[in-house]
């Protein structure tokens, strides 16, 4: 038989998580020639744990699964744990921890260069926070701090950062004030608008409201007065 061609067909396949150990070896040598000569070795490598188990890439999974793909650590942990590995979720947020101060840096630059841009969106929005030795739920506020000028050809790289959240909304609000100067928001706390405008940074301060929120607020009341200036505000913003 003489081939004359051949059929082609693709499917789509994937190749599930592997689990390797990582082994170091360092060889010990002695001088046997020496008289009380102590033997030598290569130091062991830094690690980003002492004494810990995990790779760095072990780690960077960790978190890329936390804060990517929002896999809580439990839910990482019962993942790993059907693959033999059994670790507590505890662990998965001290390494993350130890990530996190070593990737501390990068975020400081991160938000030096958020400092400096001439155009911020900014928005809260609020997270349950567990009271550590209360067994009780508070609700805090997350601030989101973005960077994207991709849709008027802006030259300065999309960024993104998060805020740390707090449990008092007069304290959530000391952070935009100590990143940027000038603000995008969809409802900007007016205590926070005056104290920005106070600071000697913020005296060209220019924020720019979320026309969303006011059409929304708008529809409710066209919904709930009947009033022709609702319609006439609902068109205007159109």
């Amino acid at each position: 038989m003489a081939k004359i061609g051949e059929g082609r067909s693709e499917r789509l396949d994937v190749i599930s998580a592997l689990s390797r150990v990582q082994v170091t070896l360092r060889p010990k040598y002695i001088c046997r020639s020496c008289a009380g000569a102590s033997h030598a070795q290569v130091p062991a490598p830094e690690r980003m744990v002492p004494r810990g188990p995990p790779t760095e890439r072990f780690v960077v999974r960790i978190m890329a699964s936390k804060f990517g793909d929002y896999f809580l650590f439990y839910r990482q942990a019962n993942i790993y744990r059907r693959l033999s590995i059994e670790i507590d979720r505890t662990l998965l947020a001290n390494w993350s921890g130890r990530a996190a101060l070593l990737l501390q840096p990068a975020i400081d630059e991160m938000i030096d260069r958020l400092r400096r841009s001439d155009h911020l969106q900014m928005d809260e929005t609020t997270i349950p926070l567990l009271a550590p030795g209360t067994r009780k739920i508070s609700r805090g506020y997350l601030w989101a701090i973005l960077r994207d000028q991709l849709g008027w050809g802006g030259v300065d790289p999309p960024s993104w950062w998060p805020s740390i959240p707090d449990t008092q909304r007069r304290d959530s609000t000391r952070h935009p004030q100590e990143v940027c100067r000038c603000h995008v928001d969809g409802r900007w706390p007016p205590r926070l608008r005056c104290r920005l405008r106070s600071d000697e940074d913020g005296a060209g301060l220019d924020d720019s409201l979320c026309w969303t929120h006011w059409w929304q607020r708008f529809v409710k009341f066209a919904q709930d007065t009947g009033l022709p200036i609702c319609d006439a505000m609902i068109a205007r913003i159109a």
